[in-house]
């Protein structure tokens, strides 16, 4: 209620710049059309199956690392004080640099984080590089949490379809919701106990390693012309989608 009182008075009204005489289907159709909105959705369904990995983080440490559930908990809620940390540092970092190459920079630390994770065998000394690690996955994630919607800054999408995109994105982006949970379950319950979360980094850090694939399709793109990629008004929009 408080963030919709200070949106309401903070936020600056914009022009409209769209038609609502206009089906909102057509906007649709000229989204859908674009390959940076599917690499721009693709990054997010990247990103999210690594948000989505940190729910077992708690049952790694009960299982493999030997904590109780209060603990590995607690290990948990730790993690998650990341958030603010990692997605400020991440969005001056896309400030200074690019958005793209900070996205493609927390993928590839998730990566070497997931990967130490499958392999170090936690014991004596190398609890203290698993722990180290585990919060080194926490911060990537959190910060490509707090970037992957820059991209359509980045990606020069118009202002009337600021909306499409970003709805289409989210929808396709989002679906990890769906499949995550069904094929990490059966991951692990295939091999209970560490050799079932060793496979179960590896299957982060290969989701990680198709994000920096992902990354590079999108810088490529965005190194085309910005006047083929997107249309320059609502009516050429119209124009290009009824042919």
């Amino acid at each position: 209620m408080v963030a919709a009182v200070l949106t309401w008075f903070l936020i600056p009204a914009v022009r409209h710049v769209g038609d609502s005489s206009r089906s909102i289907f057509k906007g649709a159709i000229a989204v859908l059309n674009r390959p940076l909105v599917w690499a721009q959705a693709a990054v997010i369904i990247c990103a999210y199956c690594g948000y989505k990995g940190l729910d077992n983080y708690s049952l790694y440490a009960v299982q493999v690392l030997g904590m109780d559930e209060v603990d590995g908990a607690k290990m948990s809620t730790i993690g998650t004080y990341l958030r603010p940390v990692a997605a400020v540092a991440a969005g001056l970092l896309a400030d200074r640099w690019s958005a793209a190459k900070t996205v493609g920079l927390s993928f590839a630390l998730a990566l070497l984080s997931c990967v130490v994770l499958a392999t170090v065998v936690p014991d004596g000394d190398m609890l203290f590089v698993i722990y180290a690690n585990l919060f080194v996955s926490f911060f990537a994630v959190f910060a490509l949490r707090g970037v992957y919607f820059a991209l359509l800054q980045e990606n020069h999408v118009p202002p009337f379809l600021t909306g499409a995109v970003a709805g289409t994105v989210s929808f396709i982006g989002y679906t990890p919701e769906i499949f995550f949970g069904p094929i990490t379950g059966r991951i692990l319950d295939a091999n209970p106990g560490a050799v079932g979360f060793q496979h179960y980094f590896l299957f982060l850090a290969a989701v990680a390693a198709l994000g920096i694939v992902v990354v590079a399709w999108l810088l490529r793109l965005q190194r085309s012309d910005s006047v083929e990629r997107w249309p320059t008004d609502a009516i050429l929009v119209s124009q290009t989608t009824t042919k």
